[in-house]
């Protein structure tokens, strides 16, 4: 009993992380949006003030501490401004090795280290993102696209790794796979073909967070079946939320362009 309690609070912290991660990502999107305007109107300032650095400050006499934090502060600005896409790809194609050593590990009677490496892994996924909005050109939808068929290529390998050592239950395993099978190739497209913006919302992050946690938790010695019960659930309700989402959107739509047609004819 006492040692299932002790799982049970270590996954609710791993969870509770996870979803401050990545709510401290969504929370400073907006900042971090417009960065690479920032950065550029300090670059042109500079080179209208004859020599005057005013993205560095000035270089000779005493400065305060927050003079050199802030000089600092532009210099990594500067830096990523430069380089934050180069980071990004970095980080994501790390997630993508990582998974790979994950699944390895786990087949070679290894999991505890494979749980070790897990959470450093997945605080990749975080930095890609914030990376790439910090560059002159901001995220790509393809940079977006790519860092989702990561993350499930990277879950995939470890799951049928798990299911293969007998740390995890094939039919989460099926449950999980048939539902992104299902919102990528069916569901997803329908409503895209129609003109609604199908992007991730906070029920697939939330689904992502706890399949997240259940793998980490399949790693320990003590698994509770509750916890992989929980994840599968999220990521099937996942598909049903967006799917009633999506749909309330194409009605409105649908509602909206009827008048104009009718005003029109």
């Amino acid at each position: 009993m006492q040692s299932q309690q002790l799982i049970l609070r270590r996954w609710y912290w791993y969870g509770t992380m996870q979803l401050l991660m990545r709510g401290i990502e969504s929370f400073s999107f907006r900042r971090e949006q417009s960065a690479a305007e920032k950065i550029g109107q300090h670059l042109r300032i500079s080179e209208e003030q004859n020599g005057v650095d005013e993205l560095y400050g000035t270089p000779n006499g005493r400065t305060t501490f927050k003079e050199r934090l802030s000089h600092a502060r532009k210099e990594y600005d500067l830096f990523m401004y430069e380089h934050g896409r180069v980071i990004a790809n970095a980080s994501t194609s790390a997630r993508r090795i990582g998974g790979y050593v994950e699944a390895g590990l786990i087949l070679a009677d290894k999991p505890k280290i494979a749980q070790a490496i897990n959470v450093p892994i997945s605080a990749t996924d975080l930095i890609d993102g914030y990376s790439a909005r910090k560059h002159k050109d901001g995220a790509t939808v393809i940079g977006g696209i790519k860092d989702q068929e990561i993350d499930k290529e990277r879950s995939l390998l470890v799951e049928l790794a798990l299911v293969a050592k007998g740390r995890m239950n094939w039919k989460h395993f099926a449950l999980r796979v048939g539902s992104d099978w299902v919102m990528n190739k069916v569901v997803r497209p329908f409503f895209e073909e129609r003109g609604i913006d199908t992007k991730a919302g906070l029920a697939g992050k939330a689904a992502t967070t706890l399949v997240s946690a259940a793998e980490f938790s399949a790693m320990g010695n003590s698994n509770p079946e509750s916890i992989q019960h929980i994840a599968t659930g999220a990521k099937v309700g996942r598909v049903v939320i967006y799917t009633a989402q999506w749909g309330a959107a194409l009605r409105k739509n649908r509602m909206v362009a009827t008048p104009q047609e009718a005003m029109a004819a």
